[in-house]
């Protein structure tokens, strides 16, 4: 808190303490995700291409998947914690930014049970509302997240005049911003049906934050298992939510 007072004070006038902001003590969450694959020792040997680099490849893309899921529905319970986890348009999350309970993102609702919105402006106004809720300072890096979907139902959306509301260069695939902001493809985010969470906009790097505590590291084990060679991999890697008003989620919700 603050207040004003004169240049200078009155005789005897005193400057007492303003309201002080308190702290909460915020906690990485970690995981360790891990794989252990077998190759025998004979295809290590014969086979026309490099398996061992082949096979570090697939590990590498197996790890990036399930990465990318956790940061979004992690429980935390030996994986990291996601943004959406424990999320759901209850009275507790749907409160603005001042009121609402520390370290959760608010969620606003679509207004209807099972879509978007009835009609094109209802979903194009929910999503400028969206916008509107997110303070100024974090819009200049905030983005929408959604998956291929609900992207491509925004892609068709039409106005009465029979335009597109997001104005499609043939030349590309589809719309890749909407009100300017990049339109972000996350194929982990929920399609949209009664209850889900579609949608997420914001500053995700203010709001959320992922830690690589150690980065990929595979051990070979040719001894375990005589004839074979088997390619023990692991990562820890952690989350923490960083500034819930740097992110809105949008929840298919009466």
């Amino acid at each position: 808190a603050s207040g004003w007072v004169g240049e200078v004070p009155a005789a005897g006038a005193t400057r007492g303490n303003t309201g002080s902001p308190e702290l909460a003590k915020v906690s990485a969450v970690f995981g360790e995700v891990y794989a252990s694959p077998k190759a025998y020792q004979h295809v290590l040997e014969d086979a026309f291409f490099n398996v061992e680099a082949w096979l570090s490849g697939e590990v590498a893309r197996e790890f990036t998947e399930q990465e990318n899921l956790a940061f979004l529905t992690g429980n935390g319970t030996n994986k990291p914690v996601g943004i959406l986890n424990d999320l759901a348009p209850t009275a507790a999350y749907i409160k603005p930014d001042a009121t609402r309970d520390f370290g959760k993102y608010q969620v606003i609702k679509s207004g209807v049970a099972a879509t978007l919105g009835a009609t094109s402006d209802a979903v194009i106004n929910l999503l400028r509302s969206v916008v509107l809720n997110t303070k100024t300072g974090y819009l200049p890096n905030a983005k929408f997240m959604m998956n291929r979907e609900t992207h491509a139902l925004l892609v068709d959306l039409k106005t009465t005049d029979g335009e597109y509301y997001l104005q499609r260069n043939i030349t590309e695939a589809a719309a890749s911003r909407l009100f300017g902001f990049e339109i972000v493809i996350n194929d982990d985010m929920a399609s949209i049906a009664a209850g889900a969470l579609p949608i997420i906009f914001g500053d995700f790097a203010a709001g959320y934050q992922v830690i690589d505590r150690v980065g990929m590291s595979m051990l070979r084990d040719p001894y375990s298992a005589h004839g074979s060679v088997s390619f023990y991999t692991r990562k820890r890697v952690g989350s923490m939510l960083l500034n819930t008003e740097a992110l809105k989620v949008v929840a298919v919700a009466a």
